[in-house]
Formats: structure tokens, C-alpha cells, sequence
């Protein structure tokens, strides 16, 4: 894994769209917030969202961690590659996603998913 992969104290920006947890938050202008008030956000989307629904997570460098329903039981978590086209994600069940939270790394990189693998944007 590249970066610091330190527990992450500090703040984290966030970016979502979920009736369920409160207004929408636009990616261009995220609410920062604590850690540990950031993954509480996260865990529970996690365990409120619709298929439609998504969450992100901006760490320091700017990097996203996003997620969004994947399943009945399983959640894609993805870390965007613009300067590849593409998302280093992975479908996790969302157990292992709330685990994920639990432990992540200071900054954001294409290892932070379990099993990520790179996945091409579709272009029209």
C-alpha cells in the first residue's frame, strides 16, 4: 500500500446523497468533519442506503473513497483514477465495508479496497 496507512485521526470531507441520514452534500463543495463523526456517517448509510444512494470520504490529498449499494448484500467501495479512467474497487459485503471504516488508513490509495481491481470508466 502506498502513503501513510496510519489510523486516521483528524477530519475527513464527506460527499453523499441519502434521504435517509439528511440532506444531500455536493462533492464540490464536502462537509468536513471529524473521523470519528465521518465513519459514524459512513456506518450509517451503510445501514440505511437505497441502490440509489452513494457517500464519500475525501482524505488530505484529495483522494475519494465512494461507495454505493452493489447488491442486495454487498456494497461497491471504489477509489476514482482519473489518470487511469477508471475506479480501483471491489463489491464487499457490508460487513467487511463497516470493518473497512473501522481501520482506515490517514490517506486514500488504490490498495484501501480489499480485492480492488481497476475497473475502466464507460465513455458515450
Amino acid at each position: 500500500m502506498t502513503g501513510d496507512t496510519r489510523p486516521r485521526p483528524g477530519i475527513l470531507r464527506v460527499f453523499y446523497d441519502c434521504p435517509a441520514i439528511g440532506r444531500a452534500v455536493d462533492g464540490s463543495t464536502p462537509l468536513a468533519l471529524d473521523t470519528a463523526s465521518a465513519v459514524a456517517l459512513a456506518k450509517k448509510f451503510l445501514s440505511s442506503a437505497k441502490p440509489e444512494d452513494f457517500f464519500g470520504l475525501i482524505d488530505d490529498r484529495s483522494t475519494v473513497l465512494q461507495m454505493y449499494l452493489d447488491a442486495a448484500d454487498g456494497v461497491w467501495l471504489e477509489v476514482p483514477a482519473p489518470e487511469q479512467s477508471g475506479s480501483f474497487g471491489a463489491t464487499l459485503k457490508v460487513a467487511e465495508a463497516v470493518d473497512l471504516l473501522a481501520e482506515l488508513p490517514k490517506e486514500f490509495s488504490s490498495d484501501t479496497v480489499p480485492g480492488a481491481k481497476l475497473r475502466p470508466w464507460k465513455t458515450a
